[in-house]
């Protein structure tokens, strides 16, 4: 008969008992299950970023901004787009919402625009959920040519993220003027 050595754990033949095989399993187990948790963890972790990249229903207002002021400065309010300065008759034209003299590459952009936002909308290309606001500022003052003034749009409220682009203008006159445009 073989003699167990009790304080030891080992088997007067040298070997591991069977108590410390079992516990070295149960160990290894739990290991598993705690690597097996965490890599499902990670995979759903993972899967709702990968899933919801797109769905968000809020528009982009910062693009959407950034893309506005864009077309404001290089097609709306030059009468060629490689002009590098603005022109009055056409920033007269587009902050009057003079739909018939408006400088613009594409025909019919701003067809039957009955209201300031439709008007913003169409011309820079707004999703109909964002609301927008284009001035034209000097020293904080927004810019007037004789009776047109050049802004259009309410203000954004103080209590909405509002994204802004700006953009530094010359008319040809050498004073440098800025561009707003802000959408929310």
């Amino acid at each position: 008969m073989r003699q167990k050595n009790t304080q030891s754990g080992l088997e007067s033949t040298g070997g591991p008992s069977q108590r410390d095989r079992g516990q070295a399993e149960q160990i290894d187990f739990l290991n598993g299950i705690i690597i097996l948790l965490f890599g499902v963890g990670l995979f759903f972790a993972g899967g709702s970023v990968l899933f919801s990249i797109g769905v968000d229903s809020s528009p982009d207002r910062e693009g959407a901004a950034l893309n506005a002021d864009q077309r404001l400065v290089g097609d709306l309010l030059v009468t060629d787009i490689r002009d590098t300065e603005l022109n009055r008759s056409c920033a007269d034209a587009y902050f009057s919402m003079n739909e018939s003299r408006v400088c613009t590459r594409a025909s019919g952009v701003v067809s039957n625009a009955t209201t300031e936002q439709q008007w913003l909308r169409r011309s820079l290309g707004v999703e109909s959920e964002l609301r927008v606001n284009v001035t034209v500022v000097d020293d904080g003052s927004v810019v007037t040519n004789a009776t047109v003034e050049y802004a259009l749009g309410p203000s954004p409220p103080p209590d909405v993220a509002v994204f802004e682009s700006n953009r530094f203008v010359t008319f040809g006159d050498g004073e440098y003027q800025t561009v707003l445009v802000r959408v929310w």
